[in-house]
């Protein structure tokens, strides 16, 4: 088992080091500052609805990522979207490895990578099988992976339709600044799906480090404008 789950972290890895042009180095970055969006608002989505969570916040925020990610984009681009957020985190593994004690709230980066394929493909078994191949999904986890998903996505479909609705809960400042373009695309979806009983606002902006965080009062969720040079200098 040990063996196994090596392998697939070095395929992982190794899915990363191939060369990339201009338009699939656009493509990571953007997956993952939409990946990085979706995860900030389940952190808005457990505040403001206050979810009960039987784990950990960062884990239940990671899972509603994928769960967006399934609602708001065709299979094509939520594959590519998993895909690049996957491969993030395992190469923030290879850089940082014991990045996060033992103690911290957050699981380790290469945990986090393998739950993304995990749940994704988890969502539809069958269809995404290949994909789970590609990504090097070790067999003894893709066993469990629809039964993880199908209890994610049964509580995160109860959390929406709490939530359901037009609303325009989401608020970003229109700026003419093409790397937001894709946020400000994925806001106006979110908008069409969830109504929220107060406003979180988006903001992008300089914080002098690559980072997202969400914070309440007011409700905000801040991507800083440093963390898409971060991604597009790990593809």
């Amino acid at each position: 088992m040990i063996r196994s789950c090596l392998i697939a972290t070095i395929a992982i890895l190794g899915l990363m080091q191939a060369p990339a042009g201009a338009q699939e180095m656009d493509r990571f970055t953007r997956s993952n500052l939409l990946g990085t969006l979706y995860h900030e608002v389940g952190h808005a989505l457990i505040d403001i609805l206050d979810l009960p969570l039987l784990g950990g916040e960062e884990d239940s925020a990671d899972a509603a990522a994928i769960h967006l990610i399934d609602a708001l984009h065709t299979e094509i681009e939520a594959r590519a979207i998993v895909q690049d957020v996957a491969r993030l985190y395992a190469f923030e593994h290879g850089e940082r490895p014991e990045e996060f004690p033992h103690y911290s709230r957050y699981s380790t980066n290469l945990r986090r990578s393998w739950n993304a394929v995990c749940f994704f493909y988890g969502g539809d078994p069958e269809g995404r099988r290949g994909f789970a191949r590609k990504m090097g999904l070790p067999e003894e986890r893709r066993l469990t992976c629809p039964e993880e998903r199908d209890r994610q996505r049964r509580a995160w479909n109860d959390v929406l339709d709490r939530a359901r609705g037009p609303g325009g809960s989401f608020r970003m400042r229109k700026r003419q600044d093409p790397a937001v373009a894709p946020l400000v695309e994925a806001i106006a979806n979110l908008n069409r799906l969830i109504a929220l009983p107060r406003p979180v606002h988006v903001r992008v902006e300089p914080c002098e480090q690559a980072n997202a965080f969400y914070e309440t009062g007011p409700d905000t969720i801040m991507i800083c404008t440093e963390l898409s040079g971060y991604i597009a200098a790990r593809r």
